[in-house]
Protein backbone atom coordinates (compact mmCIF):
# COMPACT_ATOMS: atom_id res chain seq x y z
CA UNK A 1 0.00 0.00 0.00
CA UNK A 2 1.53 3.31 -1.37
CA UNK A 3 1.62 5.96 1.71
CA UNK A 4 -0.27 9.18 2.06
CA UNK A 5 1.57 12.49 2.23
CA UNK A 6 0.46 14.32 5.34
CA UNK A 7 1.07 18.19 6.17
CA UNK A 8 0.55 19.48 9.39
CA UNK A 9 -0.01 22.81 10.63
CA UNK A 10 -0.73 22.91 14.19
CA UNK A 11 0.64 26.58 15.32
CA UNK A 12 2.58 24.62 17.69
CA UNK A 13 -0.15 23.19 19.94
CA UNK A 14 0.77 19.95 21.93
CA UNK A 15 -1.30 17.81 19.65
CA UNK A 16 1.03 18.45 17.04
CA UNK A 17 4.05 17.68 18.81
CA UNK A 18 2.94 14.63 20.65
CA UNK A 19 2.02 13.27 16.50
CA UNK A 20 5.47 14.28 15.68
CA UNK A 21 7.24 12.58 18.39
CA UNK A 22 4.69 9.09 17.33
CA UNK A 23 5.73 9.77 13.76
CA UNK A 24 9.55 9.19 14.29
CA UNK A 25 8.25 5.62 15.11
CA UNK A 26 6.90 4.96 11.84
CA UNK A 27 3.23 4.47 10.68
CA UNK A 28 2.80 2.32 7.66
CA UNK A 29 0.35 4.30 4.88
CA UNK A 30 1.63 7.81 6.32
CA UNK A 31 4.69 9.89 5.78
CA UNK A 32 4.76 13.27 7.40
CA UNK A 33 5.81 15.43 4.18
CA UNK A 34 6.15 19.07 6.32
CA UNK A 35 5.46 20.57 9.57
CA UNK A 36 3.83 24.17 8.06
CA UNK A 37 4.47 26.99 10.49
CA UNK A 38 1.48 29.16 9.41
CA UNK A 39 -1.53 29.48 7.04
CA UNK A 40 0.75 30.95 4.33
CA UNK A 41 3.61 28.41 4.68
CA UNK A 42 0.62 25.66 4.98
CA UNK A 43 -1.28 27.22 1.60
CA UNK A 44 2.53 27.62 -0.64
CA UNK A 45 3.54 23.87 0.53
CA UNK A 46 -0.13 22.32 -0.74
CA UNK A 47 0.32 24.11 -4.03
CA UNK A 48 2.98 22.24 -4.97
CA UNK A 49 1.04 18.98 -4.61
CA UNK A 50 3.23 16.94 -2.45
CA UNK A 51 0.60 16.18 0.17
CA UNK A 52 -2.87 14.44 -0.49
CA UNK A 53 -4.00 15.54 3.59
CA UNK A 54 -3.08 18.02 5.51
CA UNK A 55 -4.35 18.38 9.19
CA UNK A 56 -4.87 21.78 10.42
CA UNK A 57 -5.88 23.46 13.72
CA UNK A 58 -9.08 24.85 13.84
CA UNK A 59 -7.67 28.00 16.13
CA UNK A 60 -4.75 28.46 13.15
CA UNK A 61 -4.70 32.16 12.20
CA UNK A 62 -6.48 33.24 9.37
CA UNK A 63 -8.05 29.71 8.91
CA UNK A 64 -11.31 30.20 7.34
CA UNK A 65 -13.49 29.30 4.45
CA UNK A 66 -11.34 30.67 1.60
CA UNK A 67 -8.56 29.35 3.07
CA UNK A 68 -10.45 25.24 2.78
CA UNK A 69 -11.25 25.82 -0.37
CA UNK A 70 -7.79 26.91 -1.67
CA UNK A 71 -6.66 23.73 -0.58
CA UNK A 72 -9.43 21.68 -1.89
CA UNK A 73 -8.87 23.66 -5.28
CA UNK A 74 -4.77 22.15 -4.65
CA UNK A 75 -5.82 18.57 -4.37
CA UNK A 76 -5.77 18.23 -0.88
CA UNK A 77 -8.24 16.53 1.97
CA UNK A 78 -8.69 18.78 4.78
CA UNK A 79 -8.98 17.61 8.60
CA UNK A 80 -9.31 19.64 11.32
CA UNK A 81 -8.42 19.39 14.71
CA UNK A 82 -11.07 20.99 17.06
CA UNK A 83 -10.99 20.80 21.49
CA UNK A 84 -14.76 21.77 22.18
CA UNK A 85 -18.35 21.32 20.01
CA UNK A 86 -18.87 24.77 18.98
CA UNK A 87 -15.36 24.52 16.92
CA UNK A 88 -16.39 21.37 15.49
CA UNK A 89 -19.73 23.27 14.06
CA UNK A 90 -17.90 25.94 12.59
CA UNK A 91 -15.40 24.29 10.86
CA UNK A 92 -17.50 21.33 9.34
CA UNK A 93 -19.42 24.73 7.96
CA UNK A 94 -16.21 25.88 6.37
CA UNK A 95 -16.42 22.64 4.47
CA UNK A 96 -13.81 20.28 5.88
CA UNK A 97 -13.21 17.01 4.91
CA UNK A 98 -13.18 15.41 8.47
CA UNK A 99 -13.07 16.20 11.92
CA UNK A 100 -10.78 14.81 14.88
CA UNK A 101 -9.92 15.88 18.70
CA UNK A 102 -6.95 17.28 19.88
CA UNK A 103 -6.81 13.97 22.20
CA UNK A 104 -7.08 11.94 19.16
CA UNK A 105 -4.13 9.50 18.92
CA UNK A 106 -1.99 8.49 16.19
CA UNK A 107 -3.64 5.31 15.38
CA UNK A 108 -7.27 6.77 15.20
CA UNK A 109 -6.20 9.72 13.02
CA UNK A 110 -4.36 7.36 10.86
CA UNK A 111 -7.95 5.65 10.36
CA UNK A 112 -9.38 8.50 9.61
CA UNK A 113 -7.11 10.24 7.16
CA UNK A 114 -7.29 6.82 5.33
CA UNK A 115 -11.02 7.27 5.31
CA UNK A 116 -10.91 10.32 4.34
CA UNK A 117 -9.10 9.81 1.48
CA UNK A 118 -10.93 7.35 0.21
CA UNK A 119 -14.29 9.16 0.29
CA UNK A 120 -13.03 12.05 -1.67
CA UNK A 121 -11.08 9.93 -4.41
CA UNK A 122 -14.99 7.79 -4.50
CA UNK A 123 -16.63 11.12 -5.04
CA UNK A 124 -15.13 14.50 -6.18
CA UNK A 125 -17.45 16.76 -4.36
CA UNK A 126 -18.86 14.87 -1.52
CA UNK A 127 -16.88 15.97 1.08
CA UNK A 128 -15.81 18.97 -0.44
CA UNK A 129 -19.52 20.01 -0.72
CA UNK A 130 -21.19 18.26 2.77
CA UNK A 131 -25.02 19.15 2.07
CA UNK A 132 -26.88 20.27 4.70
CA UNK A 133 -28.84 16.97 5.92
CA UNK A 134 -24.97 16.04 7.00
CA UNK A 135 -24.10 18.82 9.26
CA UNK A 136 -24.47 18.69 12.68
CA UNK A 137 -27.87 18.85 14.89
CA UNK A 138 -27.71 22.42 16.08
CA UNK A 139 -25.56 23.63 13.35
CA UNK A 140 -28.26 26.50 12.96
CA UNK A 141 -29.58 27.46 16.53
CA UNK A 142 -33.14 28.52 17.07
CA UNK A 143 -34.04 31.73 15.34
CA UNK A 144 -35.68 32.87 11.97
CA UNK A 145 -35.96 29.74 9.42
CA UNK A 146 -38.00 27.39 6.86
CA UNK A 147 -38.41 23.81 6.97
CA UNK A 148 -37.72 23.85 3.06
CA UNK A 149 -35.23 25.73 0.64
CA UNK A 150 -36.46 28.99 -0.71
CA UNK A 151 -35.84 29.63 -4.77
CA UNK A 152 -32.60 32.22 -5.80
CA UNK A 153 -33.62 34.20 -8.68
CA UNK A 154 -30.33 36.25 -9.77
CA UNK A 155 -31.56 39.78 -12.06
CA UNK A 156 -28.73 40.44 -14.90
CA UNK A 157 -28.35 42.27 -18.07
CA UNK A 158 -25.52 43.81 -20.08
CA UNK A 159 -23.26 46.49 -19.91
CA UNK A 160 -25.87 50.29 -20.91
CA UNK A 161 -28.00 50.11 -17.78
CA UNK A 162 -30.98 48.36 -18.76
CA UNK A 163 -32.73 48.80 -16.27
CA UNK A 164 -32.16 45.61 -13.73
CA UNK A 165 -32.03 47.49 -10.36
CA UNK A 166 -35.03 48.71 -10.45
CA UNK A 167 -36.62 45.32 -11.66
CA UNK A 168 -34.81 43.21 -9.16
CA UNK A 169 -36.56 45.64 -5.96
CA UNK A 170 -39.73 46.07 -8.03
CA UNK A 171 -39.90 42.10 -8.96
CA UNK A 172 -38.34 41.71 -5.07
CA UNK A 173 -41.73 44.01 -3.93
CA UNK A 174 -43.94 41.89 -5.64
CA UNK A 175 -42.89 38.37 -4.96
CA UNK A 176 -43.47 39.72 -1.34
CA UNK A 177 -47.31 40.23 -1.79
CA UNK A 178 -47.37 36.83 -3.08
CA UNK A 179 -44.92 34.48 -0.99
CA UNK A 180 -42.97 36.27 1.79
CA UNK A 181 -40.49 36.80 3.05
CA UNK A 182 -38.01 37.79 0.45
CA UNK A 183 -34.33 38.81 0.81
CA UNK A 184 -33.09 41.10 -1.73
CA UNK A 185 -29.73 40.90 -2.11
CA UNK A 186 -27.44 43.63 -3.88
CA UNK A 187 -23.84 42.08 -5.32
CA UNK A 188 -23.14 44.63 -7.88
CA UNK A 189 -19.84 45.59 -7.33
CA UNK A 190 -19.36 48.54 -9.69
CA UNK A 191 -22.53 50.80 -8.78
CA UNK A 192 -24.94 49.65 -5.87
CA UNK A 193 -27.59 51.89 -4.98
CA UNK A 194 -30.15 50.08 -3.85
CA UNK A 195 -30.34 52.16 -0.50
CA UNK A 196 -30.46 55.15 -2.87
CA UNK A 197 -33.61 54.24 -4.52
CA UNK A 198 -35.31 52.92 -1.68
CA UNK A 199 -34.58 56.04 0.37
CA UNK A 200 -32.52 54.18 3.51
CA UNK A 201 -30.24 56.40 4.73
CA UNK A 202 -28.50 53.70 7.70
CA UNK A 203 -27.28 51.11 5.90
CA UNK A 204 -26.55 47.88 7.65
CA UNK A 205 -23.61 46.03 7.52
CA UNK A 206 -25.24 43.70 4.29
CA UNK A 207 -23.66 41.67 2.01
CA UNK A 208 -20.19 42.33 3.61
CA UNK A 209 -21.00 41.31 6.68
CA UNK A 210 -22.49 38.23 5.68
CA UNK A 211 -19.60 37.29 4.11
CA UNK A 212 -17.06 37.84 6.52
CA UNK A 213 -19.30 35.57 8.83
CA UNK A 214 -19.50 33.24 6.40
CA UNK A 215 -16.18 33.11 5.27
CA UNK A 216 -15.32 32.07 9.43
CA UNK A 217 -18.74 29.37 9.68
CA UNK A 218 -20.09 31.95 11.75
CA UNK A 219 -22.52 32.42 8.85
CA UNK A 220 -26.57 30.78 10.31
CA UNK A 221 -30.33 31.79 9.80
CA UNK A 222 -30.29 34.03 12.45
CA UNK A 223 -27.05 36.06 11.66
CA UNK A 224 -28.20 36.49 8.34
CA UNK A 225 -31.37 38.00 9.58
CA UNK A 226 -29.89 40.67 11.33
CA UNK A 227 -28.00 41.48 8.57
CA UNK A 228 -31.09 42.31 6.18
CA UNK A 229 -33.21 44.82 7.63
CA UNK A 230 -36.77 44.64 6.90
CA UNK A 231 -36.68 47.67 3.57
CA UNK A 232 -40.19 46.99 2.15
CA UNK A 233 -43.36 45.07 3.85
CA UNK A 234 -41.93 41.29 3.61
CA UNK A 235 -38.44 42.31 2.24
CA UNK A 236 -35.68 42.23 3.92
CA UNK A 237 -32.64 43.88 2.46
CA UNK A 238 -28.87 42.90 2.44
CA UNK A 239 -26.98 45.93 0.96
CA UNK A 240 -24.20 45.95 -1.25
CA UNK A 241 -20.87 47.29 -0.37
CA UNK A 242 -20.92 50.64 1.19
CA UNK A 243 -17.35 51.63 -0.43
CA UNK A 244 -15.89 50.84 -3.96
CA UNK A 245 -12.63 49.40 -2.70
CA UNK A 246 -15.13 46.85 -0.37
CA UNK A 247 -15.32 44.58 -3.08
CA UNK A 248 -12.70 42.24 -1.78
CA UNK A 249 -14.21 41.10 0.84
CA UNK A 250 -16.75 39.49 -1.41
CA UNK A 251 -15.00 36.01 -1.77
CA UNK A 252 -16.76 33.72 -4.29
CA UNK A 253 -16.61 31.15 -1.46
CA UNK A 254 -18.39 33.16 0.84
CA UNK A 255 -20.81 34.33 -1.25
CA UNK A 256 -21.72 30.32 -2.34
CA UNK A 257 -22.40 30.31 1.69
CA UNK A 258 -24.67 33.04 1.88
CA UNK A 259 -26.58 32.06 -1.00
CA UNK A 260 -26.98 28.49 0.50
CA UNK A 261 -28.14 30.17 4.09
CA UNK A 262 -30.63 32.22 2.53
CA UNK A 263 -32.71 29.32 0.85
CA UNK A 264 -33.53 28.74 4.89
CA UNK A 265 -34.18 32.63 5.36
CA UNK A 266 -36.65 33.32 2.41
CA UNK A 267 -39.39 31.95 0.35
CA UNK A 268 -37.65 34.08 -2.18
CA UNK A 269 -33.95 35.39 -2.62
CA UNK A 270 -33.89 38.20 -5.45
CA UNK A 271 -30.38 38.80 -6.57
CA UNK A 272 -28.89 42.67 -8.05
CA UNK A 273 -26.31 41.03 -9.71
CA UNK A 274 -23.29 43.44 -11.53
CA UNK A 275 -23.04 43.66 -15.24
CA UNK A 276 -19.43 42.07 -16.10
CA UNK A 277 -19.49 38.45 -16.43
CA UNK A 278 -15.40 38.52 -17.54
CA UNK A 279 -12.69 36.91 -15.12
CA UNK A 280 -9.20 39.06 -15.08
CA UNK A 281 -6.63 37.46 -17.25
CA UNK A 282 -4.06 38.67 -14.37
CA UNK A 283 -5.40 37.13 -12.37
CA UNK A 284 -7.23 34.21 -13.50
CA UNK A 285 -4.53 31.42 -12.53
CA UNK A 286 -4.19 33.21 -9.23
CA UNK A 287 -6.81 31.15 -7.12
CA UNK A 288 -5.75 33.76 -4.11
CA UNK A 289 -6.54 36.86 -6.13
CA UNK A 290 -9.83 38.66 -5.22
CA UNK A 291 -12.08 38.61 -8.47
CA UNK A 292 -14.26 41.97 -8.30
CA UNK A 293 -16.79 39.93 -10.57
CA UNK A 294 -17.15 37.02 -8.60
CA UNK A 295 -20.37 38.08 -6.67
CA UNK A 296 -21.91 38.15 -10.09
CA UNK A 297 -20.44 34.95 -11.00
CA UNK A 298 -21.42 33.19 -7.97
CA UNK A 299 -25.07 34.31 -7.74
CA UNK A 300 -25.38 33.19 -11.61
CA UNK A 301 -24.12 29.87 -10.27
CA UNK A 302 -26.50 29.81 -7.46
CA UNK A 303 -29.62 30.71 -9.06
CA UNK A 304 -32.67 28.65 -9.94
CA UNK A 305 -34.11 31.31 -12.19
CA UNK A 306 -31.92 33.98 -14.03
CA UNK A 307 -33.94 36.98 -14.99
CA UNK A 308 -32.07 38.52 -18.25
CA UNK A 309 -32.70 42.34 -18.72
CA UNK A 310 -32.82 43.53 -21.76
CA UNK A 311 -33.10 47.50 -22.91
CA UNK A 312 -36.20 47.48 -25.89
CA UNK A 313 -34.22 49.67 -28.55
CA UNK A 314 -31.14 47.76 -31.45
CA UNK A 315 -28.77 48.06 -29.49
CA UNK A 316 -29.95 47.14 -26.52
CA UNK A 317 -31.24 43.58 -27.62
CA UNK A 318 -27.63 43.45 -29.57
CA UNK A 319 -25.63 43.78 -26.18
CA UNK A 320 -27.82 40.78 -25.02
CA UNK A 321 -27.68 38.77 -27.89
CA UNK A 322 -23.64 38.93 -27.21
CA UNK A 323 -23.50 38.63 -23.66
CA UNK A 324 -25.91 35.61 -23.23
CA UNK A 325 -23.68 32.93 -23.96
CA UNK A 326 -21.37 34.01 -21.04
CA UNK A 327 -24.35 34.03 -19.08
CA UNK A 328 -25.53 30.24 -20.21
CA UNK A 329 -21.95 29.46 -18.98
CA UNK A 330 -22.01 30.34 -15.60
CA UNK A 331 -26.15 29.84 -15.18
CA UNK A 332 -25.78 25.92 -16.28
CA UNK A 333 -28.44 24.66 -14.06
CA UNK A 334 -30.94 27.83 -14.16
CA UNK A 335 -34.10 28.69 -16.03
CA UNK A 336 -33.54 31.77 -18.01
CA UNK A 337 -36.17 34.40 -18.20
CA UNK A 338 -36.12 37.35 -20.70
CA UNK A 339 -37.36 40.82 -19.68
CA UNK A 340 -37.35 43.59 -21.99
CA UNK A 341 -37.35 47.00 -20.42
CA UNK A 342 -38.24 50.33 -21.96
CA UNK A 343 -39.83 49.55 -25.05
CA UNK A 344 -40.56 52.37 -26.92
CA UNK A 345 -42.81 52.59 -30.02
CA UNK A 346 -40.78 55.47 -31.25
CA UNK A 347 -37.87 53.59 -31.53
CA UNK A 348 -39.38 49.91 -32.65
CA UNK A 349 -42.66 51.45 -34.34
CA UNK A 350 -45.98 50.58 -33.37
CA UNK A 351 -45.29 46.71 -33.54
CA UNK A 352 -42.37 46.94 -31.25
CA UNK A 353 -43.12 44.13 -28.98
CA UNK A 354 -43.80 41.65 -31.85
CA UNK A 355 -40.54 42.53 -33.64
CA UNK A 356 -38.38 42.88 -30.02
CA UNK A 357 -39.70 39.00 -29.66
CA UNK A 358 -39.15 37.63 -33.17
CA UNK A 359 -35.53 39.29 -32.86
CA UNK A 360 -34.66 37.40 -29.59
CA UNK A 361 -36.18 34.34 -30.29
CA UNK A 362 -34.43 34.26 -33.60
CA UNK A 363 -31.03 35.10 -31.82
CA UNK A 364 -31.37 33.17 -28.67
CA UNK A 365 -33.80 30.63 -28.74
CA UNK A 366 -35.41 32.33 -26.21
CA UNK A 367 -38.77 33.39 -25.91
CA UNK A 368 -39.59 36.99 -23.75
CA UNK A 369 -41.11 36.46 -20.81
CA UNK A 370 -42.09 40.17 -19.67
CA UNK A 371 -42.10 43.54 -21.61
CA UNK A 372 -42.08 46.75 -19.77
CA UNK A 373 -43.31 49.94 -21.73
CA UNK A 374 -40.77 52.80 -20.85
CA UNK A 375 -43.00 55.24 -18.44
CA UNK A 376 -40.51 57.83 -17.38
CA UNK A 377 -43.25 59.30 -15.41
CA UNK A 378 -44.11 56.44 -13.39
CA UNK A 379 -40.56 55.47 -12.06
CA UNK A 380 -39.25 58.97 -11.62
CA UNK A 381 -42.28 59.11 -9.26
CA UNK A 382 -40.96 55.93 -7.59
CA UNK A 383 -37.59 57.45 -7.32
CA UNK A 384 -38.57 61.07 -6.17
CA UNK A 385 -40.50 59.33 -3.29
CA UNK A 386 -37.76 56.63 -2.32
CA UNK A 387 -40.34 53.39 -2.76
CA UNK A 388 -41.17 50.86 -5.53
CA UNK A 389 -43.91 50.93 -7.12
CA UNK A 390 -46.26 49.23 -5.57
CA UNK A 391 -46.09 51.32 -3.08
CA UNK A 392 -45.63 54.73 -5.08
CA UNK A 393 -47.79 54.10 -8.69
CA UNK A 394 -49.55 51.11 -8.40
CA UNK A 395 -51.76 51.52 -10.91
CA UNK A 396 -48.85 51.71 -13.65
CA UNK A 397 -48.49 49.71 -16.38
CA UNK A 398 -44.97 48.85 -15.44
CA UNK A 399 -45.88 47.27 -11.67
CA UNK A 400 -49.17 45.85 -13.26
CA UNK A 401 -46.81 43.38 -15.66
CA UNK A 402 -43.99 42.49 -13.13
CA UNK A 403 -46.47 41.81 -10.68
CA UNK A 404 -48.10 39.27 -13.81
CA UNK A 405 -44.44 38.46 -14.05
CA UNK A 406 -43.92 37.37 -10.40
CA UNK A 407 -47.61 35.33 -9.84
CA UNK A 408 -45.90 33.23 -13.21
CA UNK A 409 -42.40 32.74 -11.85
CA UNK A 410 -44.52 31.32 -8.05
CA UNK A 411 -47.30 29.38 -10.50
CA UNK A 412 -49.59 31.45 -8.40
CA UNK A 413 -52.45 32.98 -10.98
CA UNK A 414 -53.94 35.86 -10.53
CA UNK A 415 -56.86 36.24 -8.56
CA UNK A 416 -59.85 36.45 -10.85
CA UNK A 417 -62.09 39.50 -11.23
CA UNK A 418 -64.82 38.64 -8.99
CA UNK A 419 -62.63 37.40 -6.48
CA UNK A 420 -61.12 40.94 -6.68
CA UNK A 421 -64.70 42.61 -5.90
CA UNK A 422 -65.40 40.26 -3.40
CA UNK A 423 -62.31 41.43 -1.38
Amino acid sequence: MSSIPVLLAGGGAAWEARLVASWGFGMPGLQLVRRCLDLADLLATASTGTAEVVVVDAELRRFDRESVTRLHECGAVVVAVVDDEPAERRVRDLRVDAVVSREVGFEQLATVLRVAVAASQGSDTKAATASAEDEPPGALPAGPGRDIDGTVVAVWGPVGAPGRTTIAMNLAAELAVVEAPVLLAEADTYGPCLAQLLGVLDEAPGLAAAARAANGGLLDVPRLHRFAPQALPGVQLLFGPTRSERWVELRRSSLDEVWRVSRRLAAWTVIDAGFCLEQDEALVYDTAAPQRNAATLSALEAADVVVVVAAGDPVGVARLVRALPAVREWATGSKLQIVVNRVRSAVMGSDAEAQLREALRRHTGLDVACFLPDDPKSLDAAVRSGRVLRESVPRSVVRQRLQSFARELTGRAAPSARRRRAS
